[in-house]
């Protein structure tokens, strides 16, 4: 038979089975599956929907895709397969030279790729507004936004493509993703500084991948991470370091909330929600609106507030980790590639504007919890280094590791994991498998599949690799 359809709960392991059963010289299959997926994310059940996998079978090759389900899909293949050649004659015949075309060609009327497991997975990402910027997601699944595999005209939502072909991710997928991400906060002080916080759970690493010359002219960007080192000794102990700061903390805290009531007020007045990030220039004009006095004061507090956080120069490539329950904040204008563990929990110690994700800061909870130490930044051990090759460990946290790596243009170099791994380009065009990247391009490499990756030009070429840890990985 060379279409089949056949309804279940697990589209992977009916695909599984006809694998177990396929001989080598078969001809050309095309297995299609309706199911039900339940998209999970962020702790929550984001979406129900009637999808179908397609797994097309030709020679030694699998491919396959997923598409939404209006219940014609599998009658229309079926038809499509006794009027292109006979299923009885032994023969192949037109079929298997016409399946293949026809079935991209449908694909591309519903927008959806076709992926081999022996190449790359394009990440096509969505921005997230905050009121400090951007986030640029190319691995999310959350309320918010869903990122999605394949190209700009043809993209997957990432839980689909998942639930067709799981062993994408080999051994570790029976977790999410790791969290990949760019942090894009706007070039101006105040509205493009993020939230000084800390994580209990989440692992974090930061790869500066542009500094804003509006905000920054020297090309020296700056990142909040821990304390002042005067104002810890100035305190004389952490515990007398922690009241202090716990209340300047507060003291600033409750200006800057009386200030939020009235912009509420003005949302309010213009029917905007009170969790909507806003434009800039409109906070600008509300702002001008608000009593002087309260503006001073808002700033005087905020400075003295301030002048207890650790500060961090920042240039283009450098790499900053995030030590658990140590507060942090990116400031405005620095561009940041990000690897992160995808567990969703902070504390907010405190914020220059309105957090929008949550009612109130966690700021007594957090000063008990944070870690009162200066800001450093340790230098990357080389994993290997010689002619035309260098590589970095970034980080290596208990459930994933993050690699830089630097081609010359003479160079090539191979990867190969029984896990996925997360490929991004900081530097150059890159070619990796049969795709070309330029900086901030980003590819899923399946797991047991070996990807070549060299420089599209004469030029050095630089990217990062992050790679999940299962069980005995650290030895």
């Amino acid at each position: 038979m060379a279409v089949q359809v056949v309804p279940a709960d697990n589209p992977y392991h009916v695909y599984c089975e006809l694998v177990a059963d396929r001989k080598a010289d078969a001809q050309d299959q095309l297995l299609l599956v309706p199911f039900f997926c339940q998209q999970a994310g962020d702790g929550k059940l984001l979406g129900q929907e009637d999808l179908l996998a397609i797994y097309w079978f030709s020679g030694t090759s699998v491919y396959f895709s997923v598409v939404t389900d209006d219940g014609t899909a599998a009658d229309y293949w079926q038809t499509y397969s006794r009027n292109s050649g006979s299923r009885n004659s032994g023969s192949t015949g037109s079929l298997s030279t016409n399946l293949g075309p026809a079935l991209v060609k449908w694909l591309g009327q519903k927008k959806a790729p076709l992926f081999t497991l022996q190449q790359p997975l394009p990440l096509q990402p969505i921005g997230i507004p905050k009121p400090w910027g951007q986030e640029i997601w190319y691995t999310g699944v959350e309320a918010r936004g869903v990122a999605r595999f394949g190209s700009d005209d043809r993209q997957i939502p990432i839980p689909h493509l998942l639930a067709v072909m799981p062993s994408l991710l080999g051994q570790a997928s029976l977790g999410p993703l790791i969290l990949l991400k760019i942090l894009d906060p706007l070039p101006e002080e105040i509205f493009g500084d993020l939230y000084f916080e800390l994580h209990n759970e989440k692992r974090e690493v930061y790869v500066v991948a542009h500094i804003d010359r509006q905000a920054w002219p020297d090309g020296v960007g700056r990142m909040r991470l821990g304390f002042n080192a005067e104002a810890i000794e100035s305190a004389g102990s952490q515990d007398a370091f922690r009241r202090q700061f716990l209340e300047q903390v507060v003291a600033y805290r409750e200006v800057r909330f009386e200030i939020d009531r009235l912009l509420d007020a003005r949302r309010q007045e213009h029917n905007i929600s009170l969790n909507e990030p806003l434009p800039v220039e409109q906070l600008k004009g509300w702002l001008q609106e608000i009593p002087q006095s309260l503006v001073d004061r808002e700033k005087q507090l905020r400075q003295a507030m301030e002048s207890y956080y650790g500060s961090l120069p920042m240039q283009a490539g450098d790499v900053v980790q995030v030590p658990l329950n140590v507060p942090h904040s990116l400031q405005h204008g620095v561009r940041t590639i990000e690897f992160q563990t995808p567990v969703y929990e902070r504390r907010i110690v405190a914020f220059g504007q309105k957090v929008l994700t949550q009612p109130a800061w966690d700021t007594e909870r957090a000063v008990e919890e944070m870690e009162v130490t200066t800001p450093r930044r340790p230098q990357l051990p080389v994993v290997t280094s010689r002619d035309g090759l260098l590589i970095e460990r970034v980080v290596d946290f208990s459930d994933f590791q993050v690699e830089r790596i630097t081609l010359s243009e003479a160079s090539s170099y191979e990867t190969h994991s029984d896990t996925y791994r997360l490929l991004i380009v900081i530097q150059g065009q890159v070619i990796v498998g049969n795709h070309e990247l330029a900086a901030e391009g980003a590819v899923l490499l399946p797991a047991w599949t070996n990807i070549s990756i060299r420089p599209q030009s004469e030029d050095s070429v630089t990217f990062l690799i992050a790679i999940p840890l299962v069980g005995d990985d650290h030895g």
